[in-house]
């Protein structure tokens, strides 16, 4: 809600959070879950382990994505030098 105070969606959420201003996080937290709902606040938004962009620019809204053990709901801004950055790292590391 820090980020976004004009979202009145942003103000129930509890189980994701901004990490700075250009990464969004949605941890599993059941066992056994290997898909989860995010909100992604107006904007688009790349998902870092498949590249696949979502959002809108003028409004936010609730996307449902696949979270297996080890690829968390992990999202940076479109246009984010740090995301970018970040993907460049970790392809060089085979991790992506």
């Amino acid at each position: 809600m820090l980020e976004f105070p004009d979202d009145p969606e942003v103000y129930g959420i509890k189980y994701q959070y901004m990490y700075g201003s250009e990464f969004l996080f949605r941890p599993v937290v059941d066992p056994g879950v290997t898909k989860v709902s995010v909100y992604l606040p107006a904007g688009n938004w790349v998902h870092l382990f498949t590249q696949e962009t979502f959002g809108k620019a003028e409004s936010g809204g609730w996307v449902e994505v696949d979270a297996p053990i080890g690829q968390p709901a992990v999202f940076y801004r479109v246009g984010s030098r740090v995301g970018e950055e970040l993907v460049q790292q970790l392809m060089a590391r085979d991790v992506l």
